[in-house]
């Protein structure tokens, strides 16, 4: 089986010859059940000025399930080329309204794609590298001639969605830089199914990098026939609280300093909702084996209910806790409220990782 080929010995010979290339820009066709909306005046998500500056561009796309009155019940991330982006469009879409999806002129529950383009302008592209560690999407083009029959292929990978890498917040509060660097095998189904941390300057550097990027969709190498193939990667994550990693989510310092006040759940008036949720990515290999865990996870919630330092506080395999934590990096709830105003809030989530749940 292909999945099962080991990462080492299949690494070394896609080293022997490569090349970098920019990835292949993803054509999007709009899902079958999109129902054709129409926005009521919304506001434009800003466009994050660490990305303009590393020549990040692309389309967020996201799926937005929608009420018979035209209020979002739900959210999905289909595409998004970078975690900020993600970041900004689902915290302006949440407050959009919409026009009530129709069907034969009455209101229905329907689901919508709502497509959000970031692009440079020519003047800003100038200069500009487009890498992947330098927050573009860039990947490898290998010697084909050295690789096994089955990992052979026309086209590389391209990105789907862009998940950061959580800082660990005890080597964050010490000031601890360093970085970790991953090896991933990409299936054919676009998912990664292997990793395997090359080097690392501390054990929690490569738990927080291998979540991230089993956390990550990718559309399949494709050989000449258009068949997918599987595809090796490798992605060093820096933690560094000066040199910032754009794929690192970033760090609030004024939180690292007790400012502001940050209330306990039993100090809010209620606890708030979650208003997007996406799930933790189960590792193929731990789902295979059988292994299931309930991880507790502490975070920050922001006042506008962004959520920061997300941290596994309870868990037996690191896999999964980090997995628990990069999910609820992602997260947006209602913002927390004391006495009717919106303030800071320290909370704690269970999240259950169960062979019942389905595969993402």
């Amino acid at each position: 089986m292909v999945r099962h080929l080991r990462l080492d010995v299949l690494f070394a010979a896609l080293l022997a010859a490569v090349v970098c290339v920019p990835a292949n820009a993803m054509e999007l066709t709009p899902e079958q059940e999109a129902v054709r909306q129409t926005y009521v005046k919304n506001r434009v998500p800003p466009y994050p000025n660490l990305l303009r500056r590393a020549g990040v561009e692309g389309t967020v796309m996201l799926r937005v399930r929608l009420a018979k009155n035209g209020k979002i019940l739900d959210m999905e991330v289909k595409q998004s080329p970078h975690p900020l982006l993600e970041q900004v469009t689902v915290d302006a879409v949440l407050d959009w309204r919409f026009s009530p999806a129709l069907q034969d002129g009455e209101p229905i529950e329907a689901w919508v794609v709502v497509p959000v383009k970031y692009s440079l302008k020519k003047t800003e592209q100038a200069g500009k590298e487009d890498k992947l560690g330098a927050g573009g999407l860039t990947f490898a083009r290998h010697d084909q001639s050295r690789l096994p029959a089955e990992f052979r292929y026309e086209h590389p990978i391209t990105v789907k969605v862009a998940v950061g890498a959580v800082y660990p917040l005890k080597l964050l509060h010490k000031r601890t830089a360093g970085s970790a660097t991953v090896q991933a095998m990409v299936g054919t189904d676009g998912r990664v199914w292997e990793t395997k941390v090359v080097e690392s300057t501390h054990p929690e550097f490569s738990h927080a990098a291998k979540a991230m990027i089993e956390a990550w969709e990718f559309e399949p190498a494709r050989r000449s026939d258009g068949s997918p193939a599987p595809y090796v990667l490798e992605v060093t994550r820096t933690f560094n609280l000066q040199e910032s990693d754009v794929y690192v989510l970033p760090i609030p310092m004024d939180l690292l300093q007790n400012r502001p006040i940050v209330y306990s759940s039993d100090q809010l008036d209620a606890m708030p909702r979650v208003r997007f949720r996406p799930l933790p990515v189960y590792p193929v290999e731990l789902r295979k084996e059988g292994v299931q865990e309930t991880v507790l996870v502490e975070f920050v919630v922001d006042e506008k209910g962004a959520v920061f330092l997300p941290q596994p506080v309870k868990y037996r395999n690191a896999a999964l806790g980090w997995a628990a934590a990069t999910a609820v990096a992602r997260w947006r709830l209602e913002p927390p409220m004391k006495d009717g105003k919106p303030v800071y809030a320290r909370l704690r989530v269970p999240i259950v990782f169960s062979l019942q749940q389905p595969t993402p």
